[in-house]
């Protein structure tokens, strides 16, 4: 975070702490009194992002464990259609 003025800049990093990869980043400015709003704009895009991302990742995950589960299987398949809007 970077105070300039009345402005504010905000620098975002996710890092998978797993296998230490960068996952996401960006840069948010916003006037000093709206940080709140800034708050809800960063998680908000953030969650929009790895949506996503993360239902795939399950889904990779479950094939290659080759999971006999057929409801992980089956939840997979739902955050699929829903991350798909159908």
């Amino acid at each position: 975070m970077q105070r300039l003025g009345d402005r504010v800049q905000v620098s975002v990093q996710l890092i998978d702490t797993e296998s230490g990869a960068h996952v996401w980043a960006d840069r948010f400015e916003t006037d000093r009194r709206n940080l709140v709003e800034a708050q809800s704009e960063i998680t908000g895009r953030l969650a929009r992002t790895l949506n996503l991302e993360l239902v795939q990742a399950v889904g990779r995950k479950i094939e290659q464990e080759r999971a006999v589960d057929p409801d992980a299987r089956d939840l997979v398949m739902r955050g699929w259609r829903c991350t798909s809007g159908r």
